[in-house]
């Protein structure tokens, strides 16, 4: 059986370019984790460069068909409490350049 050499790269959790605003995910080691290649992929293909909130809305709204009315209003509405598109409001001083 075939088997392939795992790669690594960093993702940065605050994107560097995030989406929707002007401010840019930093270097700190608070904003990096270390992921294997094909999962670092497919979660920019699923989320392009999205913050973490902008991501909980999209999986909501991929799940909403199957999810009760008031459910999804609730978890929309703790997500959208505070400003989705700033992130100082989301993430850790040193995440932000």
């Amino acid at each position: 059986m075939w088997k392939r050499n795992r790669s690594y790269s960093n993702h940065h959790i605050l994107p560097q370019h995030p989406a929707n605003t002007r401010e840019r995910g930093s270097d700190h080691p608070n904003n990096i984790i270390r992921m294997d290649d094909v999962k670092h992929r497919s979660q920019h293909n699923l989320f392009d460069n999205l913050m973490l909130p902008e991501q909980i809305l999209k999986l909501i709204e991929m799940a909403e068909k199957a999810l009760k009315p008031e459910i999804v209003k609730r978890l929309k509405d703790m997500i959208t409490s505070k400003d989705i598109h700033n992130p100082r409001e989301w993430y850790k001083d040193e995440c932000i350049r």
